[in-house]
């Protein structure tokens, strides 16, 4: 299971409930497109990721069985009935950034609340930086990046509490509100 992961941030002279209801319409659009590949899509309000240069924005989870669905998703997202909301939300925005993660351990768990971001720190060879995240994640949803389309972090752990892990990993802790 893949994930292409959106980041998007309003402008803000544009309200807040009228850009979170026409994000419920374009994700409903999708998940009865019936896209060959799609497996659900969520939207999370955010503050606080680094590399979203606006304070509040937006973290879209759009889970894939795989890299070929992200070209039936792409399609789907600006076909005839998700144009209008997608095409909206894309006036009222004024930053779009993402990455492509792969689920590498526990369950997907999108809906948490809660994201750890962080990279592998230099020198640490990935064997040892899977063990040592396995070991902090307990039941946490683990991902790896697989694509860099932008400046996020290497790794994250989705989960309902925050997630501790141990130096010298240097991890961005992001309080996330579920939109839909």
């Amino acid at each position: 299971m893949i994930a292409y992961v959106f980041w998007h941030a309003r402008e803000r002279n544009f309200d807040a409930p009228t850009y979170e209801a026409t994000l419920l319409r374009f994700h409903a659009e999708l998940a009865t497109a019936q896209i060959e590949g799609f497996i659900s899509s969520q939207s999370f309000a955010v503050s606080g990721t680094p590399w979203v240069r606006e304070p509040h924005a937006y973290e879209d989870w759009y889970l894939l069985a795989d890299s070929c669905a992200l070209d039936r998703l792409n399609d789907a997202a600006v076909r005839a009935r998700a144009r209008g909301p997608h095409d909206a939300l894309a006036a009222a925005s004024i930053f779009g950034d993402a990455g492509l993660y792969r689920l590498w351990a526990g369950p997907p768990g999108c809906s948490a609340s809660h994201a750890a971001w962080f990279s592998k720190p230099q020198g640490m060879a990935y064997v040892e930086a899977y063990e040592r995240i396995a070991r902090a994640a307990g039941g946490a949803s683990a991902w790896q990046r697989q694509m860099v389309l932008g400046p996020s972090r290497e790794f994250c752990l989705l989960s309902e509490r925050p997630v501790e892990l141990p130096a010298p990993f240097e991890p961005i802790l992001v309080s996330r509100r579920l939109v839909l």
